[in-house]
């Protein structure tokens, strides 16, 4: 056989590599279906949730193209356990799997040394990949996370003759619930649900009529944005709703809700590491608010009766403005700020992600 027709029998045996086409195939069904309101999830919501798709359509080139079974059956497996984690069909989150059932690599890659070139042994060991794969989906659907928390732990701060407020929340990662007190009761009250509430440190000093409160998380937590498990700590809060407020909160990861309707605020800058932030402003005042974030998304629901000066550093993030709302030099208003009584001085940054505003109750 001469070397032409070598080539082109080692051509006639090459497959066409289905990665890519299966990454578009995917990202235009799941587009279509965002297009169609036939699922809720936006474009940064299809892609925390989908992201292991990428192992998935590895796996399945990887087979297409007569790679090794062995690490092929391993990252198909892998990318569907995963989904599966992301979609809520298992008790623990995709990320949860990640942590916990990293050493499955290894045990893959012991199976693919030893199966060596033998079409039999890898056969054998593909075998076995699907195996282990088949118990740690059976695991993974009937055994729940195990969280160690702290269950009730509560705050509970006077304002001491104080006629201001000064919070600020340090916060590692989980879930930040924020509102006013239904009654001027004090300076600050609420629950905690710590993995370790030893970890957790408030002080509180009365300066110049202000009474400063802080709370801060002193060690690191891990936080997932799926699944059963991803509430590891959660803080419920309530604040005066009198008082007048400056209000600091830092959140490393996780989820925060802060509603600050019934609030006199003076001003409020609020910080996500990575995650979501839904902000309520209140029905009236005039302040600043400051609103950053690195990853995730940022939600601003505004009453009608409050105007607002809009100011936004979005690197790589969408920004989605009510209609109404102008452009003026390098920030945006609102169409009722002329004349109005309450303002709000509004900056938004944000990295990646997405960036919303819009009007309460719509």
């Amino acid at each position: 056989m001469d070397s032409n027709s070598s080539f082109y029998a080692y051509g006639s045996r090459r497959r066409i590599s289905v990665f890519f086409p299966l990454l578009l195939i995917i990202a235009g069904v799941v587009l279509l279906l965002t297009n169609m309101k036939l699922v809720d999830w936006d474009l940064w919501d299809a892609i925390f949730i989908l992201w292991p798709v990428v192992f998935i359509a590895g796996g399945l080139d990887g087979l297409i193209q007569g790679e090794n079974p062995v690490w092929q059956v391993f990252w198909l497996g892998v990318g569907v356990l995963l989904l599966m984690g992301n979609l809520g069909y298992l008790a623990w989150s995709s990320w949860d799997i990640v942590v916990r059932l990293w050493p499955l690599l290894l045990v893959a890659a012991g199976l693919s040394v030893l199966a060596g070139k033998s079409n039999v042994g890898r056969l054998i060991s593909a075998g076995m990949v699907v195996a282990l794969l088949g118990g740690a989906l059976l695991l993974l659907s009937q055994a729940p996370l195990p969280v160690a928390t702290v269950e009730g732990d509560r705050i509970s701060q006077s304002l001491d003759g104080a006629g201001k407020s000064d919070v600020d929340l340090n916060l590692s990662a989980g879930k930040l619930r924020l509102a006013a007190m239904p009654e001027s009761t004090g300076q600050i009250e609420g629950v905690l649900r710590q993995q370790d509430t030893r970890n957790v440190e408030q002080s509180h000093y009365v300066s110049q009529d202000t009474a400063h409160f802080a709370l801060r998380s002193t060690a690191v937590a891990i936080w997932v944005p799926f699944g059963p498990n991803r509430h590891q700590n959660e803080w419920d809060l309530r604040v005066n709703p009198e008082a007048p407020l400056t209000l600091k909160v830092s959140l490393g990861a996780g989820e925060m809700d802060v509603n600050l309707t019934d609030t006199v605020v003076e001003r409020a800058r609020l910080n996500m590491g990575a995650g979501s932030v839904v902000v309520t402003l209140p029905d009236e005042g005039r302040f600043e608010a400051q609103v950053e974030g690195g990853v995730g998304s940022i939600t601003i629901l505004l009453p009608r009766t409050m105007a607002a000066r809009v100011r936004t550093n979005t690197a790589l993030a969408d920004l989605d403005l009510p209609s109404d709302f102008v452009e003026d030099g390098d920030a945006w208003r609102s169409s009722n700020i002329t004349g109005a009584d309450s303002v709000v001085d509004l900056t938004i940054n944000l990295a990646i992600g997405r960036a919303v505003i819009r009007y309460l109750g719509e």
